[in-house]
């Protein structure tokens, strides 16, 4: 985790990215390519952030390899403008949902942050779950097993 993440008193999509077992070397809003290198070590039960707009790059290249293989993760995105999971899935024509939860086993919960906005959704085969924080009392996120805890700062 860089300097000024490790100071970060507030929630950012770049502090969760560095807290999750496998994200990109450089993090980009909005980058559409994926450096398929950051990906190459995933292990079983890995939290593995991906920029959003990248989602289709990681479902075409990554998450076969981890299907073919038997590896399950928890599946983090964000740093996009393009919501997740219905305006990513018409944006590249890919049904998300359907991808990630009905052909696969690889998935275990998909964690979505939206950009510039307070809501945060869960995704998992049970169900969507959605969170807004509250600007005046900002959560603090950490990713434990297949759910997501919420501690609000004081």
């Amino acid at each position: 985790m860089n300097e000024i993440e490790k100071h970060c008193k507030y929630v950012s999509s770049r502090g969760i990215a560095q807290n999750c077992d496998v994200y990109p070397s450089e993090i980009i809003s909005d980058r559409n390519t994926l450096n398929l290198n950051d990906y190459n070590n995933i292990k079983n039960d890995d939290k593995v952030y991906v920029v959003t707009s990248a989602l289709n790059i990681f479902t075409k290249y990554v998450l076969p390899s981890l299907e073919e293989n038997n590896i399950k993760i928890k599946l983090v995105t964000g740093a996009c403008v393009i919501g997740a999971p219905y305006e990513i899935s018409n944006y590249h024509r890919i049904n998300y949902v359907k991808r990630f939860f009905v052909q696969s086993k690889s998935i275990i919960c998909w964690f979505m942050l939206k950009e510039y906005h307070s809501l945060f959704f869960v995704l998992t085969k049970s169900g969507l779950f959605t969170s807004e924080f509250s600007p005046q009392r900002l959560p603090c996120l950490s990713i434990f097993k297949s759910e997501i805890r919420i501690r609000l700062l004081e």
